[in-house]
């Protein structure tokens, strides 16, 4: 029996005359009317038939009980049982929830670490090259044009050294973003799998009586386009 079924029942159970009197006026009638004699074998033919019409709506009832019993059972079973499902997937969450969370957090202080220390070597370069170029323009100031010059190529050359130096360091510290990115992104595409089949997840998904409608309306709603060159982008201003 299903919900409509069983409030068509409720809405059509009659457990009493529901207080109506138009029966007391036919009953006085014949009760009081002294011109007739009552054929009591006729009577009692037309109380049987009531009394058997009564233990056959009796028995109809008690059915329809029966069934309206099964069904609150039914329904009970099934309250308890996603009772059951919530609790446990909330147990599991305080269970986890704060290491999950380290794990994202450490995911991401891997990566500043990288780029802060990527930005302190990238002042050291360049704190040395602006050394160069002030002894470059002291050199200038104080030497005479036609003095020999093998001080002063010396510095320059010091400075494209470094430079390229800086930028091979620069790309090295790029590879090592791109590692830690990329085996972060197995690491949570591995965790992605691993949800995908959760068991209690998807026995809880299965008890959303609206599950098909909530995804259709999410689908093509919430979603932002990244293309790749804008990760790679976005990794290199790094």
């Amino acid at each position: 029996m299903n919900l409509e079924e069983l409030d068509k029942l409720l809405i059509n159970i009659r457990l009493d005359n529901n207080n109506r009197t138009n029966y007391i006026e036919n009953y006085e009638k014949l009760i009081n009317n002294d011109k007739v004699v009552v054929d009591t074998e006729k009577v009692i033919n037309v109380f049987n038939e009531s009394i058997n019409k009564c233990i056959e709506k009796d028995n109809i009832f008690n059915q329809q009980l029966d069934k309206v019993q099964k069904s609150l059972h039914t329904l009970n079973t099934k309250f308890l049982y996603k009772n059951s499902l919530c609790k446990e997937y909330i147990s599991k969450y305080n269970d986890s929830k704060i290491s999950n969370n380290n794990v994202l957090e450490l995911y991401n202080n891997n990566i500043i670490n990288v780029c802060v220390k990527n930005n302190e070597y990238n002042k050291m370069i360049q704190e040395l090259l602006e050394q160069y170029n002030q002894k470059f323009e002291e050199y200038i100031r104080d030497v005479n044009e036609l003095y020999p010059k093998s001080f002063m190529i010396q510095i320059i050359i010091n400075m494209i050294i470094l430079t390229d130096i800086r930028n091979r360091a620069n790309i090295l510290f790029k590879n090592m973003l791109l590692d830690e990115i990329i085996k972060q992104k197995d690491e949570l595409n591995n965790t992605g799998k691993i949800l995908k089949n959760n068991e209690l997840n998807k026995l809880i998904m299965n008890e959303c009586v609206d599950i098909d409608e909530l995804i259709s309306k999410m689908d093509g709603r919430t979603d932002i386009e990244i293309k790749e060159e804008d990760i790679e982008n976005m990794i290199n201003q790094l």
